[in-house]
């Protein structure tokens, strides 16, 4: 058994085989083999829970909040709806050939939707919480 904690000190995780030496920190227990990486210290339950998986680069894990927190600027958030939406664009880019049977209105919806793609970021509002075009069928 090992025991899992949030030193006072450094705000950050801690995972030992003895129990905290002030009495006043509240502790959880885990298994052995837990690092501080694959568990926090729960303080609404007092227990040891196994950190969530992380949503992607840029995140950090907040022991505290038992969450994870983008910490990505503005800047690399912009860079990486361009990645995505370049990509969208790719995938789409042989669905107006002239050669390909489109159903009525259907190469109108697709022209739409690319030009929504085009337009990000700048139509963006929330750039943590994009809300992309979609595909039409």
């Amino acid at each position: 058994m090992a025991f899992v904690w949030i030193n006072p000190r450094t705000g950050r995780t801690t995972v030992s085989n003895k129990p905290p030496h002030d009495r006043d920190v509240p502790y959880g227990e885990c298994a052995d083999h837990e690092t501080a990486d694959s568990v926090y210290y729960d303080w609404d339950h007092g227990t040891a829970r196994a950190v969530p998986r992380s949503p992607g680069s840029g995140h950090v894990f907040d022991p505290k909040a038992g969450a994870w927190r983008d910490t990505r600027t503005d800047e690399q958030l912009a860079h990486a709806l361009r990645v995505r939406r370049d990509q969208l664009l790719r995938e789409s880019d042989g669905l107006l050939a002239n050669d390909r049977p489109l159903r009525p209105g259907q190469r109108i919806d697709l022209v739409d939707y690319r030009q929504a793609l085009r337009d990000l970021p700048e139509t963006v509002t929330d750039m943590r919480n994009p809300v992309w075009p979609t595909m039409p069928d």
